[in-house]
């Protein structure tokens, strides 16, 4: 049975189109968060320029980190892009990522052999702030939030398959191991995710259908949302979205 797959965050605030090439992202510097716990972000980057791709490689020693020393090496190599069925794959410092973005203000690598998420904000939007003195960055997260975070969140049905819930429980933010998909008989109309936030948020990223790294196929032998309403506060807007296994705004 074709069920709908979603994974859905909030975007706080939204910034104008800036320059592109061939594809939107490349020439562009995006910072980035790391997954660890307790792990302070001191402005990590990856960046495309030219024909060369570079990205900071997080220090992983406690002693350290505690000497202040949070990158333990900047990789660079040059890169190769390949679209194979609508997915884009990156090429670079001997990994395969999966490519995920809106315009040239997101970009997600998703590392294809051990699903680390690298989501990041473009450096010229008003997400980042590079003060002049100091590495560091403020949190990049303050313009985007993770809708699975907290209790606050109600969704009509999930799917459970072989004792995998594929509900709104992902562990951390951008981890594609677990969509939301819901669990009704046919193909999901009318079902929805309703999310309390105590933070003013006027847009939502959506990532439309199942998106696996390395089987393209999924997304196309499951249901995507065509027409989708959104209510906010007791006002709805209606949208259609593109049938693409990208980011949406």
């Amino acid at each position: 049975m074709k069920k709908i797959c979603i994974f859905l965050f909030l975007i706080y605030v939204f910034a104008n189109n800036v320059f592109s090439q061939n594809y939107s992202f490349e020439g562009q510097v995006f910072r980035y968060q790391i997954y660890y716990i307790d792990f302070i972000n001191p402005g990590f980057k990856f960046s495309f320029n030219d024909d060369s791709f570079s990205m900071d490689i997080p220090e992983l020693k406690q002693e350290l980190i505690e000497e202040g020393q949070y990158i333990n090496e900047v990789m660079q190599s040059s890169y190769k892009l390949e679209e194979k069925d609508g997915f884009i794959y990156l090429y670079a410092i001997g990994k395969k990522f999966l490519v995920l973005y809106y315009k040239d203000i997101l970009c997600a690598l998703v590392d294809c052999e051990d699903n680390i998420t690298y989501f990041g904000v473009n450096e010229k939007t008003e997400y980042v702030y590079l003060p002049s003195n100091s590495l560091r960055t403020r949190d990049i997260w303050i313009g985007i939030g993770d809708i699975y975070s907290g209790s606050d969140l109600r969704v009509s049905s999930y799917l459970v398959e072989n004792e995998k819930k594929y509900d709104y429980r992902n562990k951390y933010s951008w981890q594609l191991k677990t969509p939301w998909v819901e669990g009704i008989s046919g193909s999901g109309i009318g079902e929805w995710i309703e999310k309390t936030y105590s933070i003013y948020n006027n847009k939502i990223v959506l990532l439309n259908g199942f998106i696996d790294l390395n089987h393209p196929d999924y997304f196309y032998k499951n249901e995507r949302i065509r027409d989708i309403e959104v209510s906010i506060n007791g006002n709805k807007y209606n949208y259609t979205l593109e049938d693409i296994p990208q980011l949406q705004v």
